[in-house]
């Protein structure tokens, strides 16, 4: 549906799809901040290590963002959440998952010698950062705006993801 609350050909239900969009952003933001802060340090480390960095950054994420889901239902709700419910949180957070398949892929491939490590932390930090900003142009193209302002619109979210990766990164070290 849109913002007018009409439905919109081939886009699902849309309290269905807000949550799955809005986890993989932060979970994308999450990835990308632990890669980039490998990035100065990408010829001292292993690609295993930033691998494992990188999986258990996302995992950490996804739980939370799962834990969360369910104490917002008990918060809000005042009871556990319904089978229902609870596969929605299952599937907004397994699909949030998918945003590092790609990256890892990369880092593997440094793992095993096919590329260098260097070389696989820039993939991957790029299939991230390009993944941002699909979702980010896919987003604003949808909106119903004059093309003038879809650009602005476009732009200030890119800077406002500049500035959201720098404060993960001042937070990761």
């Amino acid at each position: 549906m849109n913002a007018r609350g009409r439905r919109v050909q081939g886009v699902g239900d849309a309290e269905e799809v807000r949550p799955r969009i809005r986890e993989r952003v932060y979970i994308t933001f999450t990835g990308l901040a632990v890669l980039l802060a490998f990035g100065a340090h990408a010829g001292e480390t292993d690609a295993w290590t930033i691998a494992s960095a990188l999986l258990i950054g996302v995992l950490g994420a996804v739980l939370a963002g799962f834990f969360a889901d369910v104490i917002a239902e008990l918060a809000v709700g005042g009871k556990a959440p319904r089978a229902r419910a609870m596969i929605g949180y299952i599937g907004v957070s397994t699909s949030a998952l998918t945003t590092a398949v790609v990256p890892l892929a990369f880092l593997a491939a440094a793992g095993i010698g096919w590329i260098d490590v260097t070389t696989g932390l820039v993939f991957a930090i790029g299939t991230m950062a390009l993944g941002l900003a699909v979702i980010a142009f896919a987003a604003v193209a949808r909106a119903e705006l004059p093309w003038w302002a879809k650009l602005a619109v476009f732009v200030g979210e890119l800077l406002f993801a500049a500035v959201v990766i720098v404060v993960k990164l001042l937070a990761h070290g």
